[in-house]
């Protein structure tokens, strides 16, 4: 089942994001993947064309939009971009600015397999901050781990799905 991977970028070329979330999608465990990157007018097209060009990865793509669009929307229309450009079964989301694990899309779309009338699947994640202060991002984030790197990381765990949530959602 091919997932399609949306990504919008804006200027994360510049401080190693983007090649990070890229990477991350390049180890995961499950393959049959695209990764459409779209760019919301981004002052690195050439650099993050480049990129792309040296991975050799015919399952990577880089749009770049030529007006920028992000300001009261942030990544929405270079991810209604990436999506019309899509050819997977499964459509999937990642932030230029976010990684995933390496077996996120293999337990994402097991899930799909097990319950074909599911029409969205998420979990739990982990945010990393800058920070070393007190959890500043309150609830439900429900443990903070000060790391060696000085990073502060908080677990966060997906709050239990209802049907107030779902409305809400949709």
């Amino acid at each position: 089942m091919k997932t399609s991977i949306i990504m919008s970028t804006y200027l994360e070329y510049a401080n190693g994001a983007l090649s990070r979330a890229v990477n991350s999608v390049r180890a995961q465990t499950y393959t049959h993947w695209e990764l459409i990157i779209v760019g919301d007018c981004t002052p690195y097209e050439k650099e993050i064309a480049h990129f792309v060009k040296l991975l050799g990865d015919e399952r990577i793509f880089f749009k770049n939009l030529h007006a920028r669009t992000g300001l009261a929307s942030p990544g929405t229309v270079p991810k209604q971009e990436g999506i019309a450009r899509s050819t997977g079964s499964l459509l999937a989301f990642l932030d230029a600015d976010n990684e995933y694990f390496p077996r996120h899309l293999e337990l994402s779309i097991k899930e799909f397999l097990v319950d074909q009338t599911l029409d969205l699947v998420y979990g739990d994640m982990v945010v990393r901050l800058a920070r070393t202060s007190k959890n500043p991002l309150g609830a439900p984030f429900v443990r903070v781990e000060k790391k060696k790197n000085g990073f502060t990381q908080f677990i966060w765990k997906k709050p239990e799905w209802n049907e107030h949530r779902a409305k809400r959602l949709l």
